[in-house]
């Protein structure tokens, strides 16, 4: 591994592993590998002729994760964190949690609602961009396939199904936005405490291991968690702005 000054510093397994996942935190590098401001790109290597779940693998990445996951808290910006789920959750047990950002809607509640090539934007992805009308696969003709009639079987079997969502709550947040307990979309300023989201001060720590700790911390200017307001409403009222959203697409 080389710096900006072509010198060879020496790391440790430990070091490596911090310095390839969090090269831009302060205090993750060693002060051997601090001459060059740059990221240093990880490049992972398996062994060809093990199997995929080479525990030694899975040891490497769980490292370099936990250590990219506690760096993150100590970087001198606004954190906003967003657990996907307050508990791990069992196979049967995903639900609404005070402090995860996980809802679930069924899809023919927003597909059935929305203009039709927005609905074959949707189908598209179902199919990876792949048409099923077509042979060969239309890979590249997305514009035609926009533009074309809706595939109503595909749009059906899609919407039985159900989709699990973790982002919503973040990208309203970023601009500005909530969501009411009646599903409206507001502005942030004078939401009061009809919103179903909110994003609450606190104080955290998180050690090398990826173990965090976090308290409430009204003082706090820079470090906030996701917190669930309503969970009786949450999912009902992000599925009512989702579809809003969506049916606002031109």
């Amino acid at each position: 591994m080389r710096n900006a000054d072509s010198l060879v510093c020496s790391l440790t397994r430990r070091d490596f592993l911090r310095t390839s996942a969090v090269a831009a935190a302060p205090g993750a590098l060693p002060a051997t590998a601090t001459r060059n401001p740059a990221a240093v790109p990880m490049l992972h290597v398996t062994d060809l002729f093990r199997p995929h779940n080479d525990p030694d693998d899975h040891w490497d990445l769980a490292c370099v994760y936990a250590l990219a996951h506690a760096a993150l808290f100590d970087l001198p910006c606004p954190i906003y964190w967003m657990p996907c789920f307050e508990e791990r959750p069992g196979q049967d047990t995903w639900q609404v949690m005070e402090f995860g950002t996980f809802y679930r809607f069924l899809q023919s509640d927003i597909l059935p609602h929305l203009l039709p090539h927005l609905k074959n934007f949707f189908a598209w992805m179902y199919q990876h961009g792949r048409s099923a009308k077509s042979d060969p696969p239309a890979g590249c003709d997305w514009l035609r396939y926009l533009l074309g009639p809706n595939d109503e079987a595909l749009l059906a079997r899609q919407g039985a199904l159900p989709r699990n969502m973790w982002c919503t709550g973040g990208f309203l947040h970023a601009t500005g936005q909530t969501v009411t307990r009646e599903g409206r979309i507001v502005p942030l300023t004078g939401s009061g405490q009809d919103a179903v989201f909110a994003f609450e001060p606190i104080r955290v720590q998180c050690s090398d291991g990826g173990v965090t700790q976090w308290t409430p911390n009204p003082r706090a200017q820079d470090r906030f968690l996701f917190r669930v307001r309503d969970q009786e409403n949450y999912a009902s009222a992000m599925t009512i702005a989702m579809k809003s959203l969506l049916q606002s697409i031109p």
